[in-house]
């Protein structure tokens, strides 16, 4: 019998951008080989720079405690495990693609981030270069709307947007928020 003494919490020192929330109260008693989910939902409130720290306790009961009462089952638990579990939850979870940027826009914003934090470049030597859809699903994994060939006409290169969108704290989510712009150019040399 595994009984859950405390609601899952993130670790403050990873998620001083984040909220989080149970979407329905995870249950006192969990039975032997019982799989559970306890959905979480996990809001962006704020610039975060890693991925935050699920901490989640439990406690391994005798049989005895199963007919106990949440409030006194913790008077029968001999054994409480603590775990941190890493979420893979990184800034780009929240971020919206946008493809259809228009030129003059997308460098207009560029050229108003040309300072750090704002803007950070970065130099890769490969032994060859990678290949358009490579490039492509890269920048749409971290969240990004391309359009290949439509901001930089040369074949080699590649530019990206998207919005990083910030929920009002306390807001779930539902407006009220910021936007910040995030853009990427990433150029190769030619073949």
């Amino acid at each position: 019998l595994v009984t859950l003494i405390c609601h899952p919490t993130l670790s403050p020192a990873t998620a001083s951008g984040l909220q989080l929330a149970l979407v329905s109260p995870a249950p006192a008693v969990v039975v032997a080989r019982q799989q559970l989910q306890v959905p979480l939902t996990v809001t962006c409130v704020g610039v975060f720079k890693e991925a935050p720290t699920l901490h989640l306790a439990y406690a391994l009961a005798p049989a005895a405690a199963a007919a106990a009462t949440p409030a006194n089952v913790l008077a029968t638990v001999p054994h409480v495990i603590n775990l941190e579990l890493k979420l893979p939850i990184l800034p780009h979870k929240f971020t919206l693609p946008f493809s259809s940027i228009g030129k003059e826009l997308f460098f207009e914003q560029w050229k108003l981030h040309q300072t750090v934090p704002c803007k950070i470049q970065e130099m890769l030597d490969r032994p060859s270069p990678l290949s358009v859809d490579a490039v492509i699903q890269i920048l749409r994994g971290a969240g990004l709307g391309v359009e290949h060939g439509y901001l930089d006409p040369s074949p080699h290169n590649e530019a990206g947007a998207s919005f990083f969108v910030v929920a009002a704290p306390g807001g779930g989510g539902g407006g009220g928020g910021n936007q910040a712009w995030c853009g990427t150019i990433q150029e190769q040399k030619d073949a």
